[in-house]
């Protein structure tokens, strides 16, 4: 029993070593991406990163935009725990089809069009289900670059970093439009206007729907107005992107009517292109 005890006690102290084949795989994704520089980090998730690692208990977060409570602790909305409610145990966890989850699509489109669309009603609205925002603007960054191989895309001054990083990936040129003004921290509508009017013919234009990364700078439903009249007349294409809507006060009427007024305007360029 003593021999057994002192055995087990020298194996305890003895360090434990990964198997030998285990040693030659890691040492050989050394080898293999050892070139692979690291990321630049984004520098809004740079923020939060800065957060974390600081030790100082008298600090904020004003990194990425989320409703927090007095502890600086995330808040779940009511409405998330009840859908949570609903959804837990109802859903057969099948694979969805390659376009995602068309009962999804459908309500989405309803959320953003509004129930009695006529363009949903028409069925002249495309739509698939993407991984996030991120997801959705490199699967369209993707389909741009195959099928519109000679178009480029025009992305707003500033936006969020990475919209250069996935259309750059996807291999599409991109120019920048002016869109902020920093003397009056609102928009440039005049620069805006003009920038559209000069687009080449075939340009696609990011535009954020509401709640503009990183400036939080929208047009008016006005500005709106008038910016879809002029994309009336242009051979330019318009791509929308509506990030975190329930986290700002824009009215849900007031975003309906700017993603309604773009969407006329691309139903007159299509019938303008069949005439």
């Amino acid at each position: 029993m003593a021999m057994l005890s002192r055995a087990a006690s020298s194996a305890a102290r003895r360090p434990l070593l990964p198997p030998p084949r285990l040693l030659a795989v890691r040492a050989m994704a050394s080898s293999l991406f050892g070139h692979v520089e690291p990321a630049p980090k984004d520098p809004i998730l740079g923020v939060t990163e800065a957060f974390l690692a600081d030790p100082s208990s008298d600090k904020v977060n004003v990194g990425v935009g989320a409703y927090r409570d007095d502890n600086g602790q995330p808040v779940v909305l009511s409405c998330v725990r009840e859908a949570e409610r609903r959804i837990a145990g109802n859903l057969n966890m099948e694979y969805l089809p390659m376009g995602g989850s068309v009962k999804m699509i459908e309500e989405s489109l309803k959320l953003a069009y509004g129930e009695d669309s006529d363009f949903i009603k028409d069925k002249r609205i495309a739509a698939v289900q993407a991984l996030s925002g991120t997801g959705a603007c490199r699967l369209f960054a993707d389909f741009q670059k195959r099928f519109l191989p000679d178009s480029q895309i025009y992305i707003p001054t500033p936006t969020w970093s990475n919209h250069h990083n996935i259309w750059r990936d996807a291999q599409v040129p991109q120019k920048t439009f002016t869109y902020y003004h920093p003397e009056s921290r609102g928009l440039d509508f005049s620069g805006l206007m003009n920038e559209i009017k000069n687009a080449p013919d075939g340009s696609f234009f990011l535009l954020h729907a509401c709640a503009h990364n990183p400036t939080g700078v929208d047009p008016t439903e006005e500005q709106w107005r008038e910016i879809s009249h002029q994309f009336k007349g242009l051979p330019v294409v318009i791509q929308r992107e509506m990030p975190r809507q329930s986290e700002f006060s824009l009215k849900m009427d007031t975003k309906l009517d700017v993603l309604s007024h773009t969407q006329r305007t691309w139903d007159f360029m299509d019938k303008e292109q069949d005439a």
